[in-house]
């Protein structure tokens, strides 16, 4: 594993960075703004064009959950004795 000072070295520093961003600012910020229009377009497109692909709705969750519980067994009763008063013996 290369240790932090080999890594330093390689890497411009910070200072480098930010002066290169301060000379081509205008073409960075076209750049950034492009990218965030093409994202937005590109998802609004999926969103709007392909609605049906993020699985069935909730009509027909409900629709599969009412055919599903038809064959379900029936519930076991629960005694009464569970929720009698502890004080009231009567």
């Amino acid at each position: 594993m290369a240790t932090l000072s080999n890594l330093r070295s390689r890497l411009p520093p910070t200072a480098d960075l930010a002066r290169a961003y301060g000379r081509h600012r205008p073409k960075v910020q076209r750049a950034l703004t492009a990218g965030f229009v093409l994202y937005v377009i590109g998802t609004s497109y999926n969103a709007f064009m392909r609605p049906g692909t993020a699985g069935p709705s909730k009509r027909e969750r409900q629709r599969r959950a009412g055919k599903e519980q038809e064959g379900r067994k029936e519930r076991v009763q629960v005694g009464t004795y569970l929720f009698r008063d502890p004080i009231d013996d009567s």
